[in-house]
C-alpha cells in the first residue's frame, strides 16, 4: 500500500508539471503580448512513514544471513564428515600385511586349540601326573619316559649316535624300570608291556629289552602286535618273517628270530610281528605254538614281550600267559576312565600289573611295512666279524 500510494502522488506531480510546462508556452494575442498562465496551486505530498518497513527489511536481512552462515556451517560440517567416511572405506579396502594376518591366524588357532583342549579335558579328563596314576590302579609308577632324554656321557660313543632315533640307551627311566623289574626276590623272567598307544608300548618294550642285553642278559624281545608291527619300526628290522607266519604255521619260533648286534659285542634276539597282520583271524590251535613260545624263553635270562592294545580281552589267546604286565600311560591323552577299565579288567583276568610307565611326550612314529622293507634293506651292520644285521639304520 505504502509504494501504491507514493505511485499515485508521483504521478499527480507529474501531470502537475506537465500542465504548468504547457502554460508557460504562452500564446500570444494580437498585440503581441503574451498571456501569462494560470498559477496552478501546489499539489501537497502525503507524507508516509517508512520506519516499520525498513525495521522489518533489516530483520529480514539479518535472519537472512543468519540462516546463510549456518547453511555454510552446515556444508562445511557434512563435507568433513563425507571425507572421513571416504577415508574409513579407504582403510578398510586395504589389506593387512601378510605377517599381521599370520598373526591373527596363530592367535585364532590357539584360542580354538586351547577352547578345544579345555572342552576335551572337562568332558574326558586325563591323567597328569604320578600320582594321579597311583591313586586311580594302585599301581606304582616306575618310571617317567621323556623322549629325546639323553645322557651326556654317552653321546660321544658312535654306536650310541648311530643307534635308532627311538632307542635310547642312556635313559636312565629305562634303567630304573628294568632293575625294578629284575630286584631281588622277582621270579619274573617275562614280563608283557602293552598300552593303549601300540607305537609307545613298542618304543617301551624294545629299549628295555635293550638296555638288559647292554647288561649281559641273554634277552628275547618278541612282537604279537600284528597289525601295528612296532618293534621292527623302532629297532629298523624286516617285519617278517616273524609271529604271523608262526601262528600261519608257516615257520617256527626258532626260524623267525633276528639277532641284531647292540653296541660293540651284544647281541639281542628279536621276533617281529610278521609279514601281515592277522588279526581277527580267528586263528585255532595256539596252544601247541604257545607251550613251544614258553619253552624257547626258558632259555632266556629275560623276555619282553610287546603285546597289543586287546591283549587283556582276549587274554585267553595270548601267545605267553599275561601273569606280569607292563602297562604304559600317556600324559594328558589316556583318559582316567579307559584307566580305571583297564585296571579293573586286568584284576578280573587274574593279570598282575608289575608297574606302570608314565610317558610325557609325543608318540613315536611308527612306519608301514614297505618303509621298513626299505629302511632294514639299506641298513648297515656295526661289525663286520659276525653276519647278523645291525640296530643302526
Amino acid at each position: 500500500r505504502i509504494n501504491q500510494a507514493a505511485s499515485d502522488t508521483a504521478i499527480q506531480v507529474a501531470q502537475a508539471s506537465r500542465d504548468s510546462a504547457a502554460l508557460a508556452n504562452a500564446v500570444t494575442d494580437s498585440t503581441g503580448l503574451a498571456i501569462a498562465a494560470p498559477v496552478v496551486p501546489a499539489v501537497g505530498m502525503p507524507v508516509v512513514d517508512t520506519i516499520p518497513f525498513r525495521a522489518r527489511t533489516d530483520t529480514a536481512g539479518i535472519l537472512r544471513e543468519r540462516a546463510a552462515s549456518a547453511l555454510s556451517i552446515a556444508r562445511t560440517f557434512n563435507a568433513d564428515l563425507e571425507r572421513r567416511a571416504r577415508e574409513a572405506r579407504d582403510e578398510a579396502n586395504i589389506l593387512a600385511p601378510p605377517l599381521a594376518i599370520l598373526i591373527a591366524a596363530l592367535l585364532l588357532g590357539l584360542s580354538v586349540g586351547f577352547a578345544f583342549s579345555l572342552l576335551l579335558e572337562v568332558t574326558r579328563p586325563a591323567v597328569s601326573d604320578p600320582a594321579e596314576v597311583e591313586r586311580i590302579t594302585g599301581v606304582r609308577v616306575l618310571g617317567v619316559v621323556r623322549p629325546g632324554e639323553r645322557a651326556d656321557e654317552r653321546d660321544r660313543r658312535q654306536v650310541d649316535l648311530l643307534a635308532p632315533p627311538d632307542l635310547e640307551p642312556g635313559s636312565r627311566a629305562y634303567r630304573a624300570i628294568f632293575l625294578h623289574l629284575i630286584a631281588s626276590g622277582s621270579t619274573a623272567r617275562t614280563v608283557t608291556v602293552m598300552g593303549d598307544d601300540p607305537a609307545i608300548a613298542a618304543a617301551v618294550a624294545a629299549n628295555i629289552a635293550y638296555i638288559a642285553a647292554t647288561e649281559a642278559r641273554n634277552t628275547l624281545l618278541v612282537d604279537t602286535d600284528t597289525k601295528a608291527c612296532g618293534v621292527s619300526s623302532i629297532l629298523h628290522l624286516r617285519p617278517s618273517p616273524g609271529t604271523a607266519e608262526v601262528l600261519a604255521r608257516r615257520a617256527g619260533w626258532s626260524e623267525v628270530i633276528t639277532t641284531p648286534a647292540i653296541g660293540r659285542d651284544r647281541t639281542l634276539d628279536v621276533v617281529t610281528a610278521g609279514g601281515r597282520d592277522i588279526t581277527g583271524m580267528g586263528l585255532t590251535g595256539l596252544d601247541h605254538v604257545r607251550d613251544e613260545l614258553a619253552r624257547i624263553a626258558r632259555r632266556y635270562d629275560f623276555c619282553v614281550i610287546s603285546a597289543p592294545e586287546n591283549a587283556l580281552d582276549a587274554a585267553e589267546h595270548a601267545l605267553l600267559p599275561l601273569t606280569d604286565v607292563l602297562l604304559c600311560v600317556r600324559v594328558a591323552r589316556t583318559s582316567i576312565s579307559s584307566l580305571a577299565a583297564l585296571n579293573e579288567s586286568a584284576r578280573q583276568a587274574g593279570i598282575r600289573l608289575r608297574g606302570i610307565v608314565l610317558w610325557r611326550g609325543e608318540s613315536p612314529a611308527l612306519h608301514s611295512r614297505e618303509e621298513q622293507l626299505v629302511a632294514a634293506t639299506t641298513a648297515t651292520p656295526t661289525s663286520e666279524d659276525r653276519d647278523v644285521p645291525a640296530l643302526a639304520g
